[in-house]
């Protein structure tokens, strides 16, 4: 049953990345990191639409300092852990909310409603969805405040006020569920805008004082985040020749989205393997962006400036999520 919400959840995920301007991602202090680190899909919206405000609240309102320059290997993202986080906050939030329900009740309420905790509420509780709105409402506080928790938010008092009191209230004034449904693809003038809107004031201050760390730990860091960006790197070109073999083949104007799994299989005969999911979508006029396709790409790094593409192919995110998923051996991919 959980594999299933993880598998639910992933779509979710597939879903709003797509709707992202591609360019937000290249951006080292963008997007990429508010999904991955508070870009959870629990809230009063529809997952969907969460993930997308959630994320781009939390890099408006807790931004990081340094250079805010495009790279390619920025496209690298991975979902797997905000997935299970995600799924981890839902249920710690829907037991809240419905104190008599036990964890495998919420974990088959949720998978019945589709991974929407109001429609999940409403199961537990036999009651209309418009009832189960204001439970949520009413007790919503707490309830994020738990899932927030849980889910290993940075702020979940933060992150509580803003999906029980801020959002509701800023969603009435500006209406932005009417905006994420109308624009299904976001350019970035939507981006800077919501970012206002969600963070009229000034951002948060952390809610803990920064930690002073040692020369060596800095030393460990900057190892790590350069090591994570040469494999970017590395993955990209790789998606790259990739999807230059597809569209040769297929005659489709398509370019990279963003890299959404990728990982390193060490298999007995089978060394530097990759499997790769990845976004890619159809070139519109001038800078707009056309509908986006998953695809699924098995590759070997022969050497380090070649590479035998095995399989190139897209995929259909509701029926080969799982027969199409990249291998979970060695996760290259890392935080943002």
């Amino acid at each position: 049953m959980r594999r299933r919400l993880l598998d639910i959840i992933h779509r979710f995920y597939l879903d709003a990345i797509s709707r992202l301007p591609p360019a937000e991602f290249r951006r080292t202090t963008g997007l990429a990191r508010g999904l991955h680190v508070g870009g959870h899909c629990f809230g009063p919206l529809h997952p969907v639409h969460n993930i997308v405000v959630n994320s781009i609240w939390y890099a408006a309102a807790f931004p990081v300092a340094g250079s805010d320059d495009e790279d390619e290997a920025n496209a690298l993202l991975s979902t797997d852990g905000i997935c299970h986080r995600s799924l981890d906050g839902l249920v710690a939030a829907l037991r809240d909310l419905c104190p008599s329900i036990s964890s495998g009740d919420a974990l088959w309420r949720l998978f019945s409603a589709g991974a929407d905790l109001t429609a999940a509420v409403a199961l537990a509780n036999g009651v209309s969805k418009s009832s189960a709105l204001r439970v949520v409402a009413s007790q919503g506080h707490a309830a994020f405040h738990l899932a927030a928790l849980v889910a290993r938010h940075p702020d979940p008092t933060a992150f509580a006020h803003f999906a029980s009191s801020a959002l509701p209230s800023i969603n009435g004034q500006h209406n932005i569920v009417q905006l994420l449904i109308m624009k299904h693809v976001l350019a970035s003038r939507h981006i800077n805008y919501l970012s206002k809107v969600l963070v009229p004031s000034s951002p948060h201050e952390p809610s803990v004082s920064l930690l002073m760390l040692s020369a060596p730990v800095l030393d460990c860091i900057a190892s790590q985040k350069q090591q994570f960006k040469g494999i970017g790197k590395q993955v990209v070109n790789v998606v790259n020749m990739a999807l230059q073999q597809y569209t040769q083949r297929s005659g489709e104007q398509l370019k990279l989205h963003s890299v959404c799994g990728a990982s390193l299989l060490k298999e007995e005969g089978l060394e530097n393997c990759y499997h790769i999911n990845f976004l890619a979508y159809h070139e519109g006029s001038g800078s707009a962006v056309g509908a986006t396709v998953l695809f699924f790409t098995e590759a070997i790094i022969l050497s380090c400036d070649e590479t035998d593409i095995r399989l190139c192919a897209p995929v259909d995110p509701v029926t080969d999520i799982g027969a199409f998923a990249v291998g979970t051996k060695v996760d290259i991919t890392g935080p943002l």
